[in-house]
């Protein structure tokens, strides 16, 4: 059984550092392997709890419960990216540690490749087009904000530019049109906002 159960880690741990850019793969609690159409299969929604867990805490489960409560009959889980938005990448072992531990918990677990939202949300998007919940802390929503208004504004500085250069004069750009215009990944998707004790909601959330 131990020889069992080492192979299996083995594989995992493999299957891990082999995950394409592109796909999801969904561990069930009972650690077996599912695909993620299965995952959403014949749900009016699903939740998706997205962090690294190192480890994961009361807070995550209380985010995670309460969305539960706010959505019946959404299927639930908990997202890892094996890249991050501005961390090194986590070593499959530890990803494989990390989805061990979450799973005893009696939750699912979805492992991606892509750390940002929007890239998530797209590869979602190709596949299943309900509605998708992602409970998040104001920090999350800070930073979020600040990556998209940051983007829009290089953006918006490379056209002038290039007007300028090929003497067009400056262009007439709307400024920070609304992200569910810009991304059409986020049509019925949205973040589900929890205070964090001490933080606020940043200026360039308005945008949003």
């Amino acid at each position: 059984v131990k020889r069992i159960l080492i192979e299996e880690q083995k594989y995992l741990i493999n299957l891990l550092q082999l995950i394409d850019k592109e796909n999801f793969i969904v561990f069930t609690p009972e650690m077996n392997i599912i695909r993620f159409e299965d995952f959403c299969r014949d749900k009016p929604g699903i939740i998706l709890v997205k962090g690294s867990f190192n480890p994961i805490h009361e807070q995550h489960v209380t985010m995670m419960e309460a969305a539960k409560t706010l959505y019946p009959g959404y299927n639930a889980a908990f997202h890892i990216s094996i890249g991050n938005r501005d961390k090194l990448s986590i070593d499959p072992t530890e990803v494989y540690m990390r989805v061990k531990k979450i799973t005893s918990l009696g939750y699912t677990v979805i492992v991606s490749r892509q750390a940002m939202f929007n890239n998530n949300l797209g590869w979602i998007r190709q596949r299943w087009k309900l509605p998708v919940i992602l409970p998040v802390g104001y920090d999350t929503i800070n930073r979020y904000a600040d990556d998209e208004v940051k983007f829009e504004e290089e953006l918006q500085q490379s056209l002038m530019d290039v007007a300028k250069e090929f003497g067009y004069g400056t262009p007439k750009m709307p400024m920070f049109t609304p992200f569910e215009l810009r991304y059409g990944v986020w049509n019925d998707a949205k973040f589900l906002a929890f205070d964090r004790k001490g933080i606020e909601l940043n200026e360039n959330t308005k945008y949003f």
